[in-house]
């Protein structure tokens, strides 16, 4: 490893060591909430949402406290090898180190924890908005006005545009 003998190099390694498991965890734990979020949606249950809504905002406030410090770190580490803060990732910091540190496997372990969040994340924008669609509908014809288009996603994931309304819709 480049810098071995540093001391101090190596004592900020084994502290981001120490931030990135803990952030990639936390980005499990989204995905739990975030599929706990899914069902509520699907079940219509507004409460249960809300509150946890207040939850997954706590959780995010977690990540992004965990994510300054890791920020840190790699730009004191960055710092102490000589590296450019532009365009600084792990996978850099692996290989100015001599690349046996162990983080290119941290970065895609936290690299996949966040795309599956995300993935999650979008599905359950997709779902709000199909169920709003469906609601500001029925409002509309309860209202008796007449229904304009609304887009919303099919069951397969595509978009479409419904003109239509209908009392016993799927999306409902």
């Amino acid at each position: 490893m480049a810098d071995a003998g540093n001391p101090l190099l190596e004592e900020d390694l084994r502290q981001l060591r120490q931030i990135l498991e803990p952030l990639t965890q936390q980005f499990i734990q989204l995905q739990t909430l975030l599929l706990d979020e899914q069902e509520l949606l699907r079940k219509r249950d507004l409460d249960a949402l809300e509150s946890l809504s207040g939850q997954i905002g706590e959780h995010l406030s977690k990540i992004r406290a965990i994510d300054q410090l890791r920020q840190r770190v790699t730009a004191q580490m960055a710092k102490r090898l000589g590296l450019k803060p532009e365009g600084l990732n792990l996978s850099v910091l692996d290989q100015a180190m001599g690349g046996d540190t162990g983080l290119q496997e941290m970065r895609q372990r936290l690299r996949q924890s966040i795309q599956q969040a995300d993935k999650i994340n979008r599905t359950n924008q997709a779902v709000f908005t199909g169920v709003l669609a469906a609601t500001e509908s029925i409002l509309s014809a309860l209202q008796g006005g007449t229904t304009s288009a609304t887009a919303s996603y099919n069951r397969l994931g595509s978009r479409q545009t419904k003109t239509r309304f209908h009392l016993l819709s799927k999306q409902l």
